[in-house]
């Protein structure tokens, strides 16, 4: 992510790595946040009933410090675990990769992607043990951020990437034979293709500000000690959204074409 260079103005993915790199001093700004929960699973073994039972066993993240290994551990303290010493954290991969390792044996469990959630049950093998969208936990997921040179300079261009994922989420949500095709394309079973579809149509906002609570969210599993320190005011630029929302785009778009 070297934006000092100039090589990056916009970063539209997971958020957890951003905000830390921004706490670590890099000029990066959030501008909208379209999921502002958490969504996936984290799946055991079929033996492991209750959280407790995770004691002594082994969890699958994607590599430490990745945003598998922060909602684990996350995920850990809540049910008043402590990770790395109640828990023993694996790193292996990918959700096709944590997947593969549950069912060799080489763990007990892992976070797991809800698209996956279905054939990982249906294989007879594991179970949900913690639907993470139930938790009730404010996180930024996936949004939008930006670098505070391009704001400064191309406000313009921050506004319309905000109002294309408005009016891509606005489609996907009106269109479900549509998303359900692409769905399936990548992989989704059929049978449970109208289920991914509805999850993701959820957890997307409809109007993605930068959301204080969920950035705060994200703050409170970091690591780094300077997160502690760090207010989530100081990490947006609310400017482009506010832009949108003045314009009066998001009021034609729902009014002409109905829904919220």
């Amino acid at each position: 992510m070297n934006e000092a260079a100039g090589s990056i103005d916009f970063i539209t993915s997971d958020l957890p790595g951003p905000i830390q790199a921004a706490v670590s001093g890099v000029d990066f700004k959030v501008i909208s946040i379209w999921v502002n929960r958490l969504q996936d699973a984290i799946m055991t073994r079929k033996e492991i009933r209750r959280p407790q039972d995770l004691k002594d066993k082994k969890l699958a993240v994607s590599r430490y410090g990745s945003v598998s290994d922060v909602v684990t551990q996350m995920v850990l303290r809540h049910w008043k675990l402590e990770p790395h010493r109640d828990v023993a954290l694996v790193q292996v991969g990918n959700t096709p990769t944590r997947i593969a390792a549950i069912l060799s044996g080489q763990v007990d469990g892992g976070l797991i992607s809800f698209t996956d959630i279905d054939r990982l049950q249906n294989s007879g093998c594991c179970v949900v043990l913690g639907d993470l969208s139930k938790l009730g936990i404010a996180y930024a997921r996936f949004g939008a951020v930006a670098t505070r040179g391009l704001l400064e300079v191309r406000p313009d261009m921050a506004q319309r990437l905000i109002q294309a994922f408005v009016e891509g989420t606005f489609h996907y949500k009106r269109h479900p034979d549509e998303a359900m095709a692409v769905l399936q394309s990548r992989g989704v079973d059929p049978k449970v293709a109208r289920k991914v579809y509805q999850q993701v149509a959820d957890s997307f906002r409809a109007r993605p500000d930068p959301d204080l609570a969920s950035i705060q969210g994200v703050l409170d599993t970091l690591p780094d000690e300077r997160a502690k320190k760090v207010r989530p005011e100081g990490l947006i630029d609310p400017t482009p959204w506010n832009r949108l929302v003045q314009s009066g785009y998001l009021d034609r778009l729902y009014k002409e074409k109905g829904g919220s």
